[in-house]
């Protein structure tokens, strides 16, 4: 069991420097200069632009996975814990005074979706580059794609990000007492959309 665990850390620390070497790649290949850090800092590449040096905390993942398993249709979203730091997450819990940006990088297509630290909770959440379903769930889940947050933004102080809510669905409808419903009992739903849905369903039926 010890040796299993091991090897579990072995491979987590390898991809780490792997989302660590794509994210200094992909700002050198940008026009920025950009270095990695030495060990035992708290952040990870350092980048030099505007005149000053931003600290970045990457954060990798393999590929996405269904963030819907239990709904009908399958929503395939990235998603990275942000604020652990350390071996196994168990380090202090990562602020301001760790980093600036935090660069989250999707191995699997070689992206990488820039943020600063101040926009992220625990959690985020992107789609994948090319898909069309609306971004669901709370302030995790951001309304756009992993292609759509570049450095240039994150460092601009200037952009506005969008992501969910815990006050309207995705649609932007408000889940108030009288157009919220729960699903098996636990899983909140608008009753504006469920209604459309309903609707939509029925005229492809009639349609066929």
């Amino acid at each position: 069991m010890e040796a299993a665990n091991d090897n579990v850390s072995a491979r987590a620390l390898e991809i780490g420097k792997a989302g660590e070497h794509l994210v200094c790649a992909d700002l050198i290949l940008q026009g920025y200069r950009a270095f990695l850090s030495d060990q035992g800092l708290p952040f990870d590449v350092v980048a030099v632009a505007n005149d000053r040096l931003w600290r970045v905390q990457v954060k990798s993942t393999l590929q996405p996975k269904n963030v819907n398993a239990k709904g009908r249709n399958p929503r395939l979203s990235y998603s990275w814990s942000i604020r652990k730091r350390g071996k196994d997450g168990k380090g202090d819990r990562l602020t301001g005074a760790h980093c600036d940006l935090v660069a989250l990088v999707a191995l699997d297509t070689r992206e990488v979706a820039y943020l600063p630290l101040s926009e992220c909770g625990q959690t985020v959440q992107l789609k994948p580059t090319g898909s069309t379903y609306t971004s669901v769930g709370g302030p995790s889940t951001f309304d756009g794609d992993v292609s759509s947050y570049p450095f240039a933004d994150a460092i601009s102080g200037t952009r506005t990000y969008r992501r969910g809510s815990l006050e309207e669905c995705p649609n932007g409808h408000p889940y108030t007492p009288e157009n919220t419903y729960f699903s098996k009992g636990k899983y909140r739903m608008c009753r504006i959309c469920a209604a459309e849905s309903m609707r939509k369903r029925r005229a492809t039926k009639e349609a066929a």
